[in-house]
């Protein structure tokens, strides 16, 4: 799939700090519905290709060192596998940027 195909996006992103690749909440169906992300997007910039992810109900995604993290369901996750803590209990509606020091 290329870069430049459609993609209903946010604004909620995170981009890894040499610029390198992009991360975005986005929806599977052409039109963006702005409380029901469900897939994050990986864009590398230099290779021009993107990764689809899907995760139904994210609310957020942001990077903690060189880890991405995202935020589903009360949960704290990353993409690598390693990180899965529940932080609230029960659904959370708010979405936005995680980010670390």
């Amino acid at each position: 799939m290329s870069v430049h195909d459609q993609a209903a996006y946010w604004g909620r992103l995170a981009m890894a700090p040499d610029g390198s690749k992009l991360w975005i909440l986005t929806h599977a169906a052409a039109t963006a519905n702005s409380s029901d992300p469900d897939t994050l997007t990986e864009i590398d910039l230099v290779s021009r290709r993107r990764i689809d992810t899907a995760v139904p109900d994210i609310r957020g995604v942001g990077l903690v060192g060189t880890r991405v993290v995202y935020f589903v369901q009360g949960q704290l996750r990353s993409t690598d596998g390693a990180l899965n803590a529940r932080l609230v209990a029960g659904p959370v509606i708010h979405s936005g940027i995680l980010s670390g020091p």
